[in-house]
């Protein structure tokens, strides 16, 4: 496996950003996908391998899952639940939030797990 590694390059190493990156994504495909309303009711999870998913409900941290973030205990949920009841399916409309929804995840993923939180900040693209 070394070998191959060597002729290949290692994965890209794991960082905050480029979870961060994946957790926008996640994001922009709920709200384009199921709209604001199913996003409010929802979290995002941190599963083992640090990868940010959407769930509905509130799942309870164990098994595979690391860390949830409830987006509607976010303080920073409060704009889209002021579009809740319309049908918006379009995340560039409510981009600037979901930045800050994506940081506020991120808190709660750093707050919740250790291992999440030793991470290095990086870029989105691992390096």
């Amino acid at each position: 496996m070394g070998f191959l590694s060597s002729l290949f390059g290692s994965t890209p190493k794991t960082t905050k950003m480029k979870v961060a990156g994946l957790a926008a994504s996640t994001i922009d495909f709920v709200i384009n996908d199921a709209g604001v309303g199913m996003l409010v009711a929802g979290s995002l999870v941190l599963d083992k391998g640090f990868r940010p998913s959407f769930r509905s409900g509130k799942p309870k941290i164990g098994g595979d899952i690391l860390a949830v973030a409830a987006i509607d205990d976010l303080e920073e949920a409060s704009m889209f639940k002021v579009f809740e009841t319309t049908d918006i399916r379009d995340s560039s409309l409510l981009q600037p939030f979901v930045d800050k929804l994506v940081y506020a995840a991120l808190r709660q993923f750093e707050a919740q797990c250790p291992a999440f939180a030793a991470l290095q900040t990086g870029d989105m693209y691992g390096e």
